[in-house]
């Protein structure tokens, strides 16, 4: 899932401030397709996931290879800039 933003970046732009607090937020994710969600893109979702950056969409499913859509995009930097 490309966010247009590299999850490495967002990760080290949020840990001088959030780390303790993300660590103790980050929980398996509770989506119903989350075994789709490759290994190394699963600490990145349950980490936008926790920081409310994004949600599953209908039925709890996050649909990890599907295209992120243009409101999406907006959403998750809308949540970001929120914060």
């Amino acid at each position: 899932m490309n966010w247009g933003i590299h999850s490495e970046g967002l990760v080290h732009a949020l840990e001088f401030k959030q780390r303790e607090k993300l660590a103790a937020a980050v929980q398996p994710t509770v989506y119903t397709d989350a075994s789709g969600i490759r290994e190394w893109a699963k600490a990145y979702v349950n980490a936008a996931t926790a920081l409310k950056l994004v949600e599953g969409r209908e039925q709890r499913q996050f649909i990890p290879q599907g295209q992120l859509t243009r409101a999406e995009s907006a959403q998750v930097i809308y949540n970001l800039l929120s914060q």
